[in-house]
């Protein structure tokens, strides 16, 4: 077990909040599974006094006394995937300012990307745009693939176009997306934006393609052992059988697909 559930299960409260902010333990955390992390953290405020933000606090307070950008930028992920998204973007914004300061652009067109989507999600779409279109920019002057793509997602899940816009969108961040170096970022975001794109199939009626885009995702997923994006393929897959009355195959995928969801500690579909 992680030293955190041993903490916890010991009724160590307050060395474990000690060790959840300690930025080594954190990133290593975060980078070796994201989703135990959370699965934890789930557990953590279930069965003790401890609260995310409340842990956080003196970080979010004073985000330079850390002196670990790295840390800064993995907890403003792991806010934001936990719905804690006021709390992520003044990371985000932070980071921001740090990556001006040090001239760092490509780190900055990441940081750029990830806070337009947050702020969509708190329905403030005018300003994700914005900073889409600006991390569009330096993307085509940086020469920067990896930027241009996600540039190019976030905009197609965004925008309010009609369906036929945004699946062009879509298709062109496919295209950059597949000649990506990084073999996992390229699964990752081909994922993302197979799943996206059958929804706007979906929605224009073409039950066959959108299907087959779920199952792209699927196969992508398992594969890499994406298990967020895996348990929302089940869930996407299941709302169609359902519209097309196949009932019981998609009981079968939503059993599963919560199942996946608890064991990552996220909500499910």
């Amino acid at each position: 077990k992680y030293i955190t559930i041993h903490l916890l299960e010991a009724g160590q409260e307050e060395r474990l909040a000690e060790v959840l902010v300690d930025p080594a333990y954190f990133v290593t955390m975060w980078k070796k599974d994201e989703y135990a992390l959370k699965a934890n953290w789930v557990q953590i405020e279930k069965k003790s006094h401890l609260q995310i933000i409340k842990v956080y606090d003196p970080v979010l307070k004073n985000p330079d006394n850390t002196g670990n950008d790295e840390f800064i930028f993995c907890l403003s992920e792991f806010l934001d995937d936990t719905d804690h998204r006021m709390e992520a973007i003044s990371l985000f914004e932070y980071l921001m300012n740090i990556y001006i300061e040090k001239d760092d652009k490509r780190k900055l067109l990441y940081v750029l990307s990830s806070t337009a989507w947050s702020l969509y999600l708190q329905n403030k779409q005018h300003n994700a745009l914005q900073l889409l279109k600006l991390s569009e920019y330096f993307s085509t002057i940086l020469d920067d693939s990896d930027g241009l793509q996600r540039a190019y997602f976030y905009s197609a899940s965004i925008e309010e176009q009609t369906p036929q816009k945004n699946m062009i969108l879509f298709r062109l961040q496919q295209k950059i997306c597949e000649d990506l170096d990084d073999e996992w970022a390229r699964a990752y975001w081909l994922q993302l934006s197979y799943g996206n794109e059958g929804i706007l199939f979906s929605i224009i009626g073409d039950a066959e393609e959108s299907m087959r885009l779920y199952k792209l995702k699927e196969t992508i997923c398992q594969e890499r052992g994406i298990k967020q994006g895996l348990q929302w393929a089940y869930g996407y897959q299941a709302t169609q059988l359902i519209e097309q009355e196949n009932y019981s195959k998609a009981r079968e995928l939503l059993v599963e697909q919560e199942r996946i969801a608890e064991s990552i500690g996220r909500p499910s579909f």
